[in-house]
């Protein structure tokens, strides 16, 4: 599992990431891993000593082992631990939610230090090892506040709040309590940016999309026309009239043709009321032909 950078430097200092841990600890849990093959050399924990990556939380010992204990994800585990059971089977923890599953699949990078659970997580390579406090609930709001909206946070995005909390901390779906301590923060709403205000799709063009329609004229005119062929642009609106002698296929496709494709170009759409003349052998090969 790769780890974030924030926390080490190119200088280094050996200091214990949390009270109680020291080197000797670190050292005798660096020859378990060794036995189990995971990593050849595990080397101390690294940190550097800058102020902005101290976590002040200001809870003592006893408080969290309380809390982890009370806990009903973290407790069950660090009491197996603690009595120093092997690994439960899965029938001895199917009936428990699925934070506590997830920390029982970590069984070999769990153990108990001054009465706390820690977690063993290493760096890319496996030559750095990292203990990580499972942080029971009543503590998680605590965190992320002083994290995020504290001195040392600065209102940080989710990124930035979440690498910080991974140099000491670990619980079940970090990173969705995170996102959602951020995206809440009323702070960093009022001075967050306005959204962009979305543009409206681009419109169509002059006679791009046309709509057709024919109208049966009762009496007729001197050339025998008693049908009106009506074509109407949807963009600019224009509108044109073509008399017909008859409603065939064969004579709508010819007038639309002549007196509208010559003169304004063949349009990408054409909408109709689906009459028979519209939806004809004849019409629709007109239709590929012009590319409508």
């Amino acid at each position: 599992m790769e780890l974030c950078s924030v926390g080490l430097g190119e200088d280094p200092c050996l200091q214990p990431v949390l009270p109680g841990v020291s080197e000797a600890d670190i050292n005798v849990e660096s020859g378990h891993r060794e036995s189990e093959g995971d990593t050849s050399d595990v080397e101390k924990i690294r940190l550097t000593d800058t102020s902005d990556t101290v976590l002040f939380h200001g809870w003592t010992t006893e408080e969290l082992h309380q809390a982890q204990m009370a806990d009903p994800d973290i407790g069950p585990v660090k009491r197996c631990l603690e009595e120093g059971q092997e690994r439960p089977s899965w029938g001895d923890v199917s009936p428990f939610g699925p934070a506590a599953k997830a920390y029982w699949s970590q069984w070999k990078r769990l153990y108990v230090k001054d009465c706390i659970l820690l977690l063993c997580f290493y760096c890319t390579k496996g030559t750095v090892f990292y203990p990580h406090m499972l942080l029971p609930r009543v503590f998680r709001t605590d965190i992320m506040k002083q994290m995020h909206d504290g001195p040392i946070g600065s209102h940080f995005g989710v990124e930035r709040t979440l690498a910080r909390l991974q140099t000491r901390y670990y619980w079940y779906r970090m990173r969705e309590d995170v996102t959602l301590w951020c995206r809440t923060c009323t702070s960093c709403a009022a001075k967050a940016r306005p959204p962009r205000k979305p543009q409206a799709p681009m419109g169509t063009v002059r006679m791009e999309r046309i709509a057709i329609d024919l109208n049966y004229r009762m009496n007729e005119t001197e050339r025998y026309n008693c049908y009106i062929l009506g074509v109407q642009d949807y963009f600019t609106k224009w509108v044109g009239a073509y008399l017909l002698p008859n409603d065939q296929a064969v004579t709508v496709a010819d007038v639309l043709t002549a007196e509208w494709v010559w003169r304004y170009g063949a349009p990408q759409t054409l909408h109709s009321d689906q009459g028979s003349n519209f939806e004809s052998e004849v019409f629709r090969r007109m239709r590929e032909m012009l590319g409508i």
